[in-house]
């Protein structure tokens, strides 16, 4: 279904349903390939169910012999920026076993962030970034401010007032997406934090540092 694949560097997404056969893309696997001549598979990926109040959770497998490659990175980026294309969603959720550091690496080199966990399990996630309607809108009022200055005969005055409808336009759009993305998300950081595992393990190292120093 080759209106539906997505490419991406090194590898190519490939959806597991005819575009008859999708009711929703939320409930597609796409199948990871490379992209050379070999196309050989690399893994997959998954959503878990619909979007819920713009939130949707994803998950993902990669072979073991190409993990050390950027073809996780180079997934995760393009279906990241593939669902962030949709207007009301605003974060990606994935949750990963502590003990698998090789998932967790490449989650971080993808962009997703440590939200919470516990010895078991660890949430990441990914915050669609705030938008900048008001560059586009200036550009275009500045386009429609030209003629309208030939028209009063004052390129000055034209200029300065497509300007400012493109700044309070801009404004008003980007005002309204902004808002809507604080209300799910919130204010989460974009700024990696260190797993809860290694927080116990320092944590540990340290008591039995104090310990010995105690003994000593």
């Amino acid at each position: 279904m080759a209106d539906y694949s997505i490419k991406a560097g090194d590898v190519v997404l490939i959806p597991d349903k005819s575009a008859d056969e999708v009711k929703s893309v939320w409930d597609v696997v796409w199948t990871i390939k490379e992209r050379r001549d070999e196309k050989r598979y690399v893994g997959k990926l998954w959503f878990k169910g619909e979007p819920d109040r713009g939130v949707v959770d994803m998950d993902f497998e990669i072979e073991p012999k190409f993990r050390e490659k950027e073809y996780t990175r180079d997934a995760l980026r393009s279906i990241v920026e593939w669902v962030f294309m949709k207007r009301d969603l605003y974060e990606i959720k994935i949750t990963v076993n502590v003990e698998d550091e090789e998932k967790i690496d490449a989650l971080e080199r993808s962009g997703f962030v440590f939200r919470m966990g516990n010895k078991l399990a660890e949430s990441y996630s990914i915050v669609k970034p705030k938008t900048t309607w008001m560059g586009l809108y200036i550009i275009i009022g500045v386009i429609v401010g030209l003629p309208l200055g030939i028209l009063i005969d004052s390129m000055i005055a034209g200029l300065a007032i497509g300007l400012l409808a493109g700044i309070a336009m801009g404004a008003i759009m980007d005002g309204r997406a902004n808002s809507e993305r604080y209300r799910v998300t919130g204010e989460k950081k974009t700024v990696h934090r260190k797993a809860v595992f290694e927080i116990e393990e320092e944590k540990e190292e340290a008591e039995e540092s104090e310990e010995q120093a105690t003994n000593d």
